[in-house]
């Protein structure tokens, strides 16, 4: 892993994760200092990042950490949606005997988290993550995948931990059995009812954030 590589997966899961709040002040010389690095490797971090709308650089020069309008995140879960729907279309058709053993593998360690309800909630957010990303890859649609894993997932991330998104625990145990529907309805390549499963656990998870006619 380059130098560039390791910067941007550190600030990306420190911006993701809340470790750096929204409209945290980011300077080029002081993450150099901070890494022990030149500019250059840092420039082109803090590029990749914005890239991902993770930063935003401001008028005078400046760049923050970024900071999701309700407006922003409405936009991002519409399209979420749609893609989570095409997804799982293309799972229940394309998906290996390989894909579907990983998904009941997500599901089974997810299993071990909520029996024993002490777990923080960064964990449900891991395996609720490693779930749809398992559903992603099973599509065998890369430019999907990539769309997905590397930009609508991280700022969904952020978001959650800008307090924009909330879920409380049992919003979490409920959202594991729809799991376990969507992955049974892979399984036996049913396109039409994965599809229905996915819109409507969509529905449960961000329909208060969503208009409710994108759902009907």
């Amino acid at each position: 892993m380059s130098t560039t590589q390791e910067i941007y997966h550190i600030l990306c899961n420190e911006i993701t994760y809340g470790t750096l709040p929204p409209d945290k002040k980011v300077t080029e010389k002081g993450l150099a200092d901070r890494f022990g690095t030149s500019r250059g490797p840092i420039r082109d971090a803090l590029k990749r990042l914005e890239n991902n709308s993770l930063i935003t650089r401001m008028p005078n020069g400046g760049t923050r950490v970024v900071s999701f309008t309700p407006k922003q995140t409405k936009d991002l879960l519409h399209m979420l949606m749609l893609l989570e729907c095409e997804s799982v279309k293309q799972a229940a058709t394309y998906a290996t005997q390989k894909d579907i053993a990983h998904m009941e593998s997500v599901l089974n360690e997810h299993a071990q988290v909520i029996a024993k309800h002490n777990r923080p909630s960064h964990l449900y957010q891991h395996y609720n993550n490693a779930f749809h990303l398992a559903i992603v890859k099973a599509s065998q649609n890369h430019c999907l995948e990539q769309i997905m894993k590397d930009d609508l997932y991280l700022r969904l991330q952020a978001c959650r931990n800008q307090n924009l998104i909330t879920k409380t625990e049992s919003r979490y145990a409920s959202g594991f059995i729809e799991h376990k529907n969507i992955c049974n309805a892979i399984k036996n390549q049913d396109k039409k009812m994965a599809k229905l499963l996915m819109k409507r656990h969509m529905q449960m998870s961000y329909g208060d954030v969503l208009k409710p006619q994108l759902f009907a």
